[in-house]
Order: C-alpha cells, then structure tokens, then sequence
C-alpha cells in the first residue's frame, strides 16, 4: 500500500515538469518547472526547480505510511466525499459575492458544539483528502483535464516563495493544485452517513445566513475540473475576431451572457432556454395563423358549411386557451417550431461533435435522469422526430429545473443532479448560439 500510494504521489510530483512543459507552451511562459525526488534514510526529498533558483521539500516515510493507514479506516461517497463513523470531510466551492478567499490556507474558520460534542471546521484540505483525491484524479488519467486545475507558472513560483521553512510538500500540492477549502466535520459520537451530510449542510446553511458567505459542497471528481473549465474552445484568438457584420437582438445577448457569465449549472441552462423562449409566442402563432389560412383558402373548405366551421374551431381551440384574457399554447410545440425555424440538424451535430465527440451517441442512449427528458436519434430518417425528441428533451428538462413541488418525480434537485445537468448544457447552448445569429439582420 505503501509503494503503491507513494508511486501515484512520486508520479504527480515527477510529472510536474512534463504537464507544465504544455502550460508553458499554451501560456507563452519561458519559465518551465522542474522537479525530481529522492529517498534519503527515512525521507523523500522533492527539489523543485526554476532556471537559477530552487527549493526543496520533505516527507517522512513513516508520516506518509501514517496517512495511508489513516486513509484505510475511511470510506468513501460520490467519488468526493471521505468519511468514517467519527469524521467527514468534503471538496467546497466558494459561490460569494465577495470571496472568503486563501484565509482558509493558514486561517481556518472553526466552529465547536459542545453540546453535541462536534466540531466543524473549513480549511484546507487534510493530508489524508489529499492523497485520497491525488489517487481519484490519476484514475481519470486525463491530461487535458488536469491542465486546468493548475495553478498559473509564474504565480506559482510567487506562492512557492512564501511558503515558510516548516512548509512540506503537501503544502506545495495543496498550493498548486488544490488551492480549494474542505469541509470538516469531527465528532465525538458515531454517526452514520446521513447524520454526518445533515451536519455538514446545516453548518452551510448556517454561514450563509448568518454571514451571505456561500460554500457549494461538491459531490463529483469532474465538478473539481468545473472551477477554471471554459464550456467550449476558444472559436479564435481575439486579433482574428473580425467587426459585426450583423446586429443581434439586445434581449437574447443579455440571456446569452448571462449563461456564460455564470458558473452554476442552473442558471446556465435556464438563461440558454430564455433565448429559445423569446420566440415561443410569435413562432406559434404564425404556424397557427398559417394553418387558419391553408384551411380557409383549401378547395374542400366551405364558410357555408356549419361542420366546416366548427371543425376550424377546434382545430384553433386544441392549439390555444384563454385564461384570464391571456392566451396560454403549448409550449412544447412552440420549442419545436422555434427550433425548426432557425436550428439546422447538421449544424447541431457539428457543433455538438466539437465540442465532446461522445455527446450525439449519449443523447441517444440515455434519458436525462432527473427529468426523464427523451432520447434523441439524431440518425431518425424524419426529420420532424428528431425536432420533437430535442424539443421533449429540453422542455422536461426545463421543467424540471423550474418545478418544485415536492412529490414531483421529475425535478432539479441542486447540486446532487448537478452531474447529470451539465451535459445538457451544450446542446441548449449551441441551439441558442443558432437562434441568435439566425434572428440577426444584416449592417447595412
């Protein structure tokens, strides 16, 4: 157990300077770390380098072995989340309007209940969480992942240079890598899982109250890949962007920027639908309108017949209803007009294939969990099926976000189907992006 926790750690330290080499490459930095180990006596020795300059830091072998017997008395939750029948301990994103910030490095805010003999505590990620995260995030064996929860070169080396001479390297990880508070909780009991979580999230709850400081418990290893992860590539570098040849709707570019401005899974996919939203009413009622008048104008249709005209009633009164002098149409057949109006099949599929060449297959496989949103066979034959099965697809999964009743089957629970939201996200977005350019008018 040893060697084999030690070997993953030794990895990560030694492969700092190949991982940085493309930092370096993608940032324009000169400057490229480099690192190495060796084992003296009873201590590792890791030399971090940077051109002239270096610094070196220590772990006992027997500190190390004391953590991973540590590390086998716990269990673990959600990929994140480690804990025994006396401690829990879990990954937390700031969510402030004002940030509680690096206090949590050398600061920790620490609460006690003596009554209930607990202790809460939010600082920087234990030894113990460390090497546990370290293993889950080699598992993933993603480079393209692990890029981006690093810290920047050059403000790393600044960080590398404060650190006091009792600093380890543990110290040097959780700076560079995870530079993120876990929530602790100790307690005198035994309490099992449940009781733990209650604990945890009343404390959040308690500190956002009391303090509008906010604290987002983490519950998947990719929401740690979430914090600095642009939603799609770049298109082009900003000296290539050329001047707007189209003007744009000023509504769908404040919804448009609102979802990208935003960092939480909700407001990002409920910003992108408002785009599609805007066109709900006046793309239905030009279909209804063009319906009146294809009946009205057909060689079969009489005004002088009463089975005629009762027939284009219903026909109006099954599309629309009145209620409180305000016409209520569906809205599900809306989404679809407004996506065959302005959203082309193959473009979708491009963009989509893009951005995560996985998605078009896992759209067909798999149903949205918490809203049991349709499957969508982007190789149907008929076209109007496939409008259908994406329009069903987001307007469940819309609803779902927005209802919350409780006894509702499908709805958005925060957080916990944070996971199963965001893959939802590219698709809405692209097909706002299409909306968007395909309701702009050319600069004349």
């Amino acid at each position: 157990i040893f060697r084999s926790s030690l070997g993953v750690f030794n990895c990560f330290i030694r492969d700092l300077n190949k991982k940085m080499m493309k930092i370096g490459a993608e940032s324009g930095f000169d400057s490229i770390l480099r690192s190495e180990s060796k084992e003296k006596n009873d201590e590792i020795i890791f030399k971090i380098t940077k051109q002239d300059k270096f610094k070196e830091f220590k772990l006992t072998k027997s500190e190390f072995l004391n953590i991973i017997h540590k590390l086998q008395e716990y269990q673990t939750s959600d990929d994140i989340i480690l804990y025994n029948s006396n401690y829990y301990e879990i990954l937390v994103r700031e969510e402030s309007r004002f940030s509680f910030g690096l206090r949590h490095k050398n600061e920790p805010l620490i609460q006690n209940d003596h009554d209930n003999g607990i202790k809460y505590e939010l600082s920087s990620p234990s030894n113990e969480y460390l090497i546990f995260l370290l293993n889950k995030i080699n598992e993933i064996n993603s480079d393209k992942k692990f890029l981006k929860i690093y810290t920047p070169v050059n403000f790393f080396w600044v960080k590398i240079e404060e650190l006091g001479e009792n600093a380890d390297i543990f110290d040097v990880v959780k700076m560079h890598l995870f530079r993120y508070p876990t929530l602790k909780i100790y307690s005198n009991n035994n309490l099992n899982f449940e009781q733990l979580k209650k604990h945890s999230m009343s404390f959040i709850f308690n500190l956002s109250y009391n303090s509008e400081y906010t604290i987002v418990p983490q519950r998947y290893i990719d929401d740690i890949f979430r914090f600095r992860n642009p939603r799609t590539k770049k298109r082009c570098p900003l000296n290539e962007i050329d001047s707007p040849r189209r003007f744009y709707s000023t509504d769908l570019i404040y919804h448009y920027q609102m979802a990208l401005s935003s960092n939480n899974p909700f407001l990002e996919y409920i910003s992108f639908f408002h785009v599609a939203e805007h066109f709900f009413e006046s793309v239905f009622s030009d279909e209804l309108i063009l319906k009146i008048k294809n009946d009205l104008t057909s060689p079969g249709f009489s005004y002088r017949r009463k089975r005629d005209i009762n027939g284009l009633i219903k026909s109006i009164s099954k599309a629309i209803q009145f209620r409180n002098e305000k016409m209520i149409f569906n809205e599900n057949e809306a989404l679809k007009l407004t996506l065959m109006k302005f959203v082309k099949l193959s473009e979708i599929q491009i963009s989509l294939n893009d951005y995560e060449p996985t998605l078009i297959n896992y759209y067909k496989t798999t149903l949205v969990p918490f809203s049991n949103g349709s499957r969508i066979n982007f190789e149907e034959h008929e076209e109007n099926r496939i409008y259908k099965s994406i329009a069903d697809r987001i307007y469940k999964t819309r609803n779902a976000l927005v209802h919350s009743k409780d006894g509702d089957k499908s709805r958005y629970k925060p957080f916990f189907d944070d996971k199963d939201l965001l893959p939802e996200i590219p698709l809405v977005r692209f097909i706002a992006e299409m909306i968007i350019i395909g309701s702009s008018k050319l600069i004349e």
